[in-house]
């Protein structure tokens, strides 16, 4: 394949929905492997985590909670110029404030 993209799956966390996310994060894994998809599995807790997350083409978010969901990884993403899936910044943190959403 090659036009194949990198994809980064971002799973873990440092949230107390990490459990959580590592088992979606796996499930998603195993789809990426059945379909010869070339990725990466990337941890935010991770001391390299910026560094491999540059190196790929687009970060899947198989992750949840705090730090995850609120805009800050998207944030951070956006930073690096990685596309990601899912929401954006703001539509991200506005959803994690209850009384704005």
């Amino acid at each position: 394949m090659s036009d194949a993209r990198r994809i980064a799956l971002v799973t873990g966390g440092r949230s107390g929905e990490r459990d959580r996310s590592l088992i979606s994060g796996e499930a998603v894994r195993e789809s990426l492997v059945r379909q010869s998809l070339p990725h990466v599995v990337l941890d935010p807790t991770d001391k390299d985590f910026t560094d491999r997350a540059r190196e790929t083409d687009v970060a899947f978010l198989a992750i949840a909670g705090q730090w995850a969901e609120d805009g800050k990884l998207q944030g951070l993403l956006d930073t690096l110029g990685v596309p990601y899936t899912g929401s954006g910044v703001l539509a991200s943190a506005m959803a994690m404030h209850k009384p704005t959403s």
